[in-house]
């Protein structure tokens, strides 16, 4: 009797860019009649395992790893507890049982595909640690993302002709996106090229744009972002204005650029550029993106000196009260008016917002000042200033 277990596994990229499958792995037990005992755990944790049962399968696994050490197999046993316990997105506990088996030197144990197992639980519990707020555990998940690296790099090394080579280069990437090695990551990235038919050669490209954005090649970013776009199946609204987004981001950020060079027509053409993808998003209130499109699009408006669109633009995207830069849109709506010269609409706008418990009241309290400077009341700006300074000894100054 042989022992088959089969599973699919659905990884998730860190860029959230796309979901990959595996393919549908055979971990092949050859009978071993002098371990009935043994036997019996195997077929049952294998049964288990093959329906997606997998909390059962670990319970048996590790009875059989417990009760019969110098089983034959045991290297597989151990291989299968870490997978099961990596389908249940334990990844933490898995990973000592795989680098058990690895390390256990079986010649009838897939090693490239546990290495792979073993380099993402690594990867994932890594990250998982990387975001926690203690200072500890950021350092152990650095360490563990560093090991991914290593783990997966492995792989590629010494298993070339492994069927997924390419994907243990592209989870080495993201470890190395993930601890801020951006030219590695890039690097590896960048590597799938020549992997006639890897599976991440679409979804490589949104991290690969990031990677591009990092190590501060924006035009490469922005052909990666263009190229990925095209992949993006067209009801996927969120994913179309993700990338919408980056991409505008990009033509402001090559707009700066290009202004510090005095390149002033490639400065507005990017700006027009970025004003045009943002337009499709700020148009709809329904989409995620919809205050960050408004707010970027206002400060597109601000530079083409369009001052009333751009104050309209802020007040668009301060109306999104669970937006972090609501009040900061406010903010710079008011400022807007003022360089439109609507004094009035300015002075309505940033009255609300010039109060001492205010994030951004300083600055209002500023903007507003002149307001009233420039509309003919300077008794007024005269008064909220020594109004403020006499209320706001602890106000935020910033």
């Amino acid at each position: 009797m042989a022992v088959a277990c089969i599973a699919l596994f659905l990884f998730d990229s860190p860029s959230d860019a796309a979901l990959m499958v595996f393919a549908r792995p055979q971990v092949q037990v050859e009978p071993d009649k002098s371990n009935k005992a043994a036997e019996q755990l195997a077929t049952s944790a294998s049964n288990a395992q093959n329906n997606d049962d997998f909390k059962f399968a670990q319970k048996q696994w590790e009875k059989l790893v417990a009760q019969h050490p110098n089983w034959s197999k045991i290297a597989t046993a151990k291989l299968n507890l870490g997978i099961c316990l990596f389908q249940q997105n334990k990844y933490a506990e898995a990973i000592a049982p795989i680098r058990s088996a690895v390390e256990a030197g079986d010649n009838s144990l897939n090693i490239p595909k546990s290495l792979l197992f073993l380099g993402f639980s690594q990867m994932k519990h890594g990250d998982q640690l990387a975001l926690s707020k203690s200072a500890k555990e950021q350092t152990q998940g650095g360490m563990f993302l560093t090991t991914a690296t290593q783990t997966l790099g492995k792989i590629v090394r010494e298993y070339p002709d492994y069927p997924d080579a390419d994907q243990a280069l592209y989870f080495q990437g993201q470890s190395f996106y993930k601890l801020g090695r951006y030219d590695e990551a890039v690097a590896a990235f960048e590597g799938l090229d020549a992997f006639e038919d890897a599976k991440f050669k679409q979804a490589v490209q949104y991290d690969l744009a990031a990677a591009y954005q990092q190590t501060g090649k924006f035009d490469q970013a922005l052909n990666a972002f263009e190229e990925y776009l095209k992949t993006v199946p067209t009801e996927d609204f969120e994913a179309i204005d993700d990338i919408n987004l980056q991409i505008a981001k990009l033509n402001i950020r090559l707009a700066t650029a290009a202004q510090r060079r005095q390149e002033l027509v490639e400065a507005v053409e990017l700006l027009k550029q970025a004003d045009q993808r943002l337009s499709r998003i700020s148009e709809n209130p329904q989409s995620t993106f919809y205050a960050d499109a408004c707010f970027d699009q206002a400060m597109v408006a601000g530079q083409l000196e369009d001052f009333p669109r751009a104050a309209k633009l802020f007040a668009k995207a301060a109306s999104d009260q669970d937006s972090p830069n609501a009040s900061q849109a406010m903010v710079m709506a008011g400022r807007e008016w003022i360089r439109a010269k609507q004094y009035p609409v300015a002075i309505k706008t940033l009255r609300p917002l010039a109060t001492a418990d205010s994030r951004f009241g300083l600055e209002a309290v500023i903007l507003l000042s002149n307001a009233y400077r420039n509309s003919g009341s300077p008794e007024k700006a005269t008064a909220l200033t020594e109004s403020w300074i006499e209320k706001s000894s602890d106000a935020p100054l910033y």
